[in-house]
């Protein structure tokens, strides 16, 4: 059974809930709304001047995290099983990679599940190009001149599209019009909203120059998903979406201390598997004490400062 609610003894002020999936297997709808924030569908187009057709198309399922959330990729890893995990470094930065390019787990694992549970966000458009594409490989399609237009041309119209060495080779290759994805964007599961938080979501402790603090919870993505924003406001019963003019993001925004602890910190409560967990018991212990009035004393102030710092 799916929902929460919260309440509060007098004295300790303790958050209860009545879902969980601690201890268990990851659930499949987590699995798409982490994906709706952090995977990758990609199609990797390279030239082999040995072939007869010089275009080697490589299909790539990916998830790119902090290497501190190396657990969260082998758990993941586990829920399809297959795929593989790889560190890689970059100006200093190292980020673990979870990857699957076995055509066969491709067709026999990843396809299968986002199709029945389907990602919502703009992102299910380079999943459906994805998809065909894996199909036209599946009737040998990639094996002649016109089965490679066909799959330059989705490749084309996803993400960054084709690159300059296949632009010049092709160079008559048209993007499809695609419309956005709106007609089935519904959220199924509260899963799926924990695991697109679990990628996208932030929980911050605000701490102004005048020791005034204050809480918020926030989503964004780019403002091409400002229709499911408003879907998420809806199923969260709160909320702010803002639209900065300067920036190309939207974002979903809670302030309000009694919409947080009704609302949010219940449905995130011990579900949360990512590094953002610690920010989010941070959060949770903040809120506990500014239902108190603790953040009201020099104490408490003190207290919470030490808490958003640790």
């Amino acid at each position: 059974m799916y929902g929460a609610h919260i309440i509060f003894n007098n004295k300790t002020k303790i958050f209860q809930r009545y879902y969980s999936n601690k201890n268990q297997g990851l659930e499949p709808y987590w699995i798409t709304g982490f994906a709706d924030g952090e995977s990758s569908f990609s199609i990797r187009t390279t030239v082999d001047n040995s072939r007869k057709i010089n275009i080697r198309v490589l299909p790539i399922f990916s998830i790119e995290l902090h290497k501190k959330d190396v657990e969260v990729l082998e758990k993941i890893k586990e829920f399809f099983g297959t795929g593989s995990i790889i560190f890689r470094t970059r100006n200093d930065i190292t980020t673990v990679i979870y990857s699957v390019q076995d055509y066969d787990s491709l067709v026999s694992k990843i396809i299968p599940h986002f199709i029945n549970y389907p990602l919502i966000t703009q992102k299910q458009r380079d999943f459906l190009f994805f998809k065909e594409i894996v199909e036209l490989m599946s009737k040998k399609e990639h094996l002649t001149k016109e089965g490679i237009l066909k799959i330059l041309s989705l490749k084309n119209s996803m993400g960054k599209g084709l690159n300059t060495t296949i632009k010049k080779l092709y160079p008559n290759i048209t993007k499809l019009s695609i419309p956005s994805i709106t007609t089935n964007q519904s959220i199924k599961s509260v899963w799926w909203l924990i695991g697109f938080v679990d990628a996208e979501g932030c929980f911050y402790i605000k701490i102004a120059k005048s020791n005034q603090i204050s809480l918020v919870f926030s989503l964004s993505q780019h403002n091409r998903d400002v229709k499911l924003f408003y879907i998420i406001k809806d199923y969260i019963k709160c909320g702010i979406i803002e639209q900065p003019n300067t920036r190309e993001d939207v974002r979903l925004v809670v302030y309000n201390l009694n919409n947080l602890t009704k609302n949010i910190i219940p449905m995130f409560d011990n579900n949360l598997i990512t590094q953002k967990r610690y920010e989010f018991n941070k959060f949770k212990n903040v809120s506990l004490m500014m239902l108190n009035k603790e953040h009201l004393t020099e104490e408490g102030r003190k207290i919470i400062i030490e808490e958003k710092n640790k």
